[in-house]
Formats: C-alpha cells, structure tokens, sequence
C-alpha cells in the first residue's frame, strides 16, 4: 500500500502537471470544505473563500465522538470555527499555507450529564495538493488553545493541544 501511495503521487507531480494544475486566479472562489480529524471519530463541513490568490477565509462546523472502551464514558463534541489561510510561494500543484481560527466548542459528557463550553484559539500548518482544477485536499498539523466552563460544575480551566492532524477535502464551485 505504500508502495502503491508513493508511485500515484510521483505520477500527479511528474505527468500530470496540465491536468491537475490550476491556472486561474483564486480571488473570489467559493468552495464546499469537507473535514476529517485524526485518530478521533470527527469530522465536519464548512465553506471557504478565497480573498486574493494567497489567503483564504473558512468556516467549519464541526463534530467529534470519543469513546473510552473500559469504561462507559464518551463525549461528543460541536464546534464552529472561522479561521484565515496565508499561502506561500507554491507551485501550480503544491501549495504550503500556515493560518488560524478562532472556535467556539460545545461539548456533552455521559459522566454526571455534564456539559461545557470551550473557547478554543487554533494555529496550523498545512499544504495543499490540487488533485484536479477544482479539486483539493490538504493536510494539517494543528495546535489549539482552549479556555472551558465545566456548565455542570461551574469550574473553568485551561488545555494546550499539541499537534493534532486534519485532513481536508475542498471542491471549489
């Protein structure tokens, strides 16, 4: 399977340079942002829009589910972020970007019913692979911030979360 993944990208980078570029500006393009997180059973569904040929606005909701197979403890989680990308000098294919977002998290918890509201500040790094003109998919290390009330509890607290990854899935329209 490796094996497999290393010959297709040497393909898209080497052959197909006329079929998978894109060539057009990308100020004013819309697109449909379907996101997919880690180890974690997440994901969501966003938009995103592109304000000159090098940054790009989006906005995600997002939703997430862990289970702790020993016990019967689980949480799923909603959140709506809006962030902004900087891309740098790239190629027509390859495109690296950092960027950040600001989220609003509400989480629910079986454990006492208990529920909270997290406040989350999020950088990433990532590139860009233009799969087809309209067609992207991107993958990201992420680091976030957050700031939560326990609603059930009423107690507040602090978390860093360190390199997290994404995999997003952008089709411009």
């Amino acid at each position: 399977m490796k094996y497999i993944s290393i010959i297709f990208l040497i393909f898209t980078l080497t052959f197909s340079q006329n079929l998978f570029c894109q060539t057009d500006t990308l100020a004013g393009r819309k697109g449909l942002l379907f996101s997919f997180s880690g180890l974690s059973l997440g994901g969501g569904l966003g938009g995103k829009y592109w304000l000159s040929s090098k940054n790009a606005l989006r906005l995600n909701i997002e939703g997430y589910y862990t289970n702790n197979p020993d016990s019967r403890y689980y949480v799923y989680s909603v959140s709506t972020l809006l962030g902004i990308e900087n891309h740098f000098e790239s190629t027509n294919i390859l495109s690296p970007y950092i960027g950040s977002s600001l989220g609003f998290t509400q989480s629910y918890a079986n454990s006492n019913i208990s529920y909270s509201r997290t406040l989350d500040l999020i950088g990433f790094v990532g590139i860009e692979l233009w799969i087809y003109r309209n067609i992207t998919l991107s993958g990201e290390q992420v680091i976030s911030l957050s700031y939560s009330k326990n609603m059930w509890t009423t107690s507040y607290f602090y978390s860093i979360n360190v390199l997290t990854s994404k995999l997003l899935l952008s089709i411009y329209l």
